[in-house]
């Protein structure tokens, strides 16, 4: 199955501090596995790297990227 991700679920599943961090590790571990393909297209790859640059500073959305 393909399973496409946004921006919001990159963001909670990377910062640990986020309010929906625990529920994006949850639903993560339960789509993680070989039969799956998690897709995360390369806009929103940058926009969750602008969302983190924005809040964090541009190490963290380096870190990320």
């Amino acid at each position: 199955m393909k399973i496409i991700i946004d921006s919001d679920a990159l963001f909670a599943l990377h910062m640990a501090l986020d309010a929906h961090h625990s529920e994006a590790e949850s639903i993560f571990r339960k789509l993680y596995n070989p039969e799956n393909e998690i897709i995360a297209s390369n806009l929103v790859l940058q926009e969750t790297a602008t969302i983190i640059s924005y809040r964090l500073g541009q190490m963290p959305a380096i870190d990320f990227l």
